[in-house]
């Protein structure tokens, strides 16, 4: 379903199959086998990022969970199919998608890295006009949360500080 579809069933005050189609990553839990979602932490234009859980026994482990869609909006698919470039939808979707993966590629190469979020996961879910990626990443601790909690040394402020 589209943005456009989603607004007119908002402004009809359809809000019940209109929260429906926003949260139906929640359908697909557990994602990736065994990852459940605690709760949405943020929305952008065309992603959204989660707080995703397992539990293991007694143990419950945390990553967050990015979503976003390609393209952004049918605006944008609009431009790309008038700009000629490509013979129809799919073959855009197709080189869009192959791009996407390579990058995720990359991505995990880099994930054992001290400064670059690990991504642990991803899959790519594809629809008629667009497609989604859901990266399973580390959950990170805002900057300015961490340092309102803890009691920071002046050797981690360094360390911080050189990290950034």
């Amino acid at each position: 379903m589209q943005f456009y579809q989603l607004k007119n069933l908002i402004e009809e005050e359809n809000y019940e199959q209109a929260a429906v189609v926003r949260d139906k990553i929640k359908e697909m839990e557990p994602l990736f086998g065994s990852w459940h979602i605690e709760a949405k932490i943020s929305e952008g234009k065309n992603s959204k990022f989660y707080k995703v859980y397992r539990t293991d026994g007694l143990q419950k482990d945390y990553l967050g969970l990015k979503t976003v869609k390609f393209p952004s909006s049918d605006r944008e698919l609009s431009r790309v199919i008038a700009s000629g470039k490509y013979n129809n939808i799919d073959e855009y979707l197709d080189l869009l998608q192959q791009s996407v993966s390579r990058n995720m590629a990359v991505m995990r190469s880099l994930s054992h890295h001290k400064n670059i979020v690990s991504l642990h996961n991803f899959t790519i879910i594809r629809e008629a006009s667009c497609f989604y990626v859901l990266m399973l990443v580390d959950l990170l601790t805002p900057l300015s949360d961490y340092l309102s909690f803890e009691n920071i040394s002046k050797e981690d402020t360094v360390k911080i500080g050189k990290d950034i």
